[in-house]
């Protein structure tokens, strides 16, 4: 067996995208068909299965989020407020937010007999709102850009009152609950509770060594409550979860702090696993920005060999499609499973931070992105 190293996805960091698909298009050669008709049919069934399940949309925020997909404009800003709208603490930023994302935007074309009550009436509200938030320059007469200011200043508290309520509304879609606590309970639901559930705590990375020890006590907290409050199948591999952000246990999580990191981050998250495999729950390392990725390897590979954790298959990584070496990152992890005996769980995702890693490539003035520019590519890998 080969040693672990990570020389080949180190290698395809940034190599040419052209050459990446083609090394992956080998495997849709002929030899590989059978493999992905099943993979093929076995997808159709959950999206028919998961269609059944919801039955015909019914809820209006649903129709609400079919109208302003996330390849819209519109879309994409309401998205943008439904996160940050929950974490802003001052009427005057929301106000300035909601001036400036409502009052750039188009919203009257999503406006029609088809469109429903319910998306015409929020469509309308959005156009509103943007009209009487926009700035405009007072005329020579002043008079006409007055009464608008005066509209402006009297409205604009009853607009930011409804518009964040609209918000919050569709935030729910996506922010399971605020607090740890509720969404325990709220697993018990006839909705929910005959699903797992990997709890994550949307944590920022870290500022400061106290907002480390915060997010520290409150990832214990969440693995005591999801150990003790629900149940959990003998079998890890069937058990509720947590997923952690590394970078929220230490706010120098970088490559050139690896000496730092061994001293000051490891022990916190060998103590995490410990908390977890105790409670026979899974724990899942959430992925990050590109450039953390092998520093994030380094100590899933110190996790997965450490004596106290033998025996225990719950450790798992979230990993990104859209990078270039996602591909070659299951190579590395299969090795690292076979080498200490373990399951080692992987969640493929999409990936999460595009725009950050093509502008900071760009401010590194690298060759290529480290990501794949077309979706197509991501869904190949």
């Amino acid at each position: 067996m080969k040693d672990l190293n990570f020389k080949k996805i180190n290698d395809i960091a940034y190599a040419e995208e052209d050459i990446v698909a083609k090394e992956l298009l080998e495997y849709l050669k002929p030899e590989y068909k059978n493999r992905l008709k099943n993979i093929k049919d076995r997808a159709a069934d959950i999206v028919t299965s998961a269609r059944k399940s919801i039955g015909i949309i019914k809820n209006p925020i649903d129709n609400l989020l079919q109208e302003y997909q996330l390849n819209t404009h519109e879309g994409t800003i309401l998205l943008c407020l439904a996160e940050a709208l929950l974490r802003i603490p001052d009427k005057k930023t929301t106000d300035r937010l909601l001036e400036d994302k409502f009052s750039s935007t188009d919203w009257k074309k999503h406006t029609g007999f088809d469109k429903g009550l319910f998306v015409n009436a929020s469509s309308w509200a959005f156009f509103l709102t943007g009209n009487i938030l926009k700035k405009n320059d007072l005329d020579k007469n002043g008079i006409e850009e007055t009464y608008k200011s005066l509209i402006k200043k009297s409205t604009e508290p009853v607009f930011r009152n409804i518009v964040k309520q609209a918000v919050m509304v569709l935030a729910k879609q996506f922010v399971f609950k605020s607090k740890m606590e509720d969404a325990i309970g709220f697993t018990s639901s006839a909705k929910y509770k005959k699903n797992l559930f990997s709890f994550d705590m949307l944590g920022e990375g870290a500022r400061t060594m106290d907002d480390a020890e915060k997010f520290f006590e409150d990832y214990k907290n969440s693995i005591k409550l999801t150990g003790e409050k629900l149940y959990n199948d003998k079998d890890v591999r069937y058990a509720n979860g947590v997923s952690i952000k590394i970078s929220a246990l230490h706010p120098r999580y970088e490559r050139n702090k690896i000496e730092d990191l061994e001293k000051e981050l490891l022990p916190k998250l060998l103590t995490l696993c410990e908390l977890a495999k105790q409670y026979n729950i899974q724990l899942c390392i959430d992925a990050e920005e590109n450039y953390r990725l092998i520093l994030s390897l380094m100590l899933l590979e110190k996790l997965a060999s450490h004596p106290n954790l033998k025996d225990w298959n719950g450790l798992g990584l979230a990993l990104q499609a859209y990078q270039k070496r996602a591909f070659y990152v299951i190579d590395w992890i299969n090795q690292l499973a076979e080498i200490n005996d373990k399951i080692i769980s992987v969640r493929l995702v999409k990936g999460a931070y595009w725009d950050s890693e093509i502008k900071l490539a760009q401010e590194l003035g690298v060759k290529n992105y480290p990501v794949f520019t077309r979706k197509s590519l991501t869904d190949l890998s």
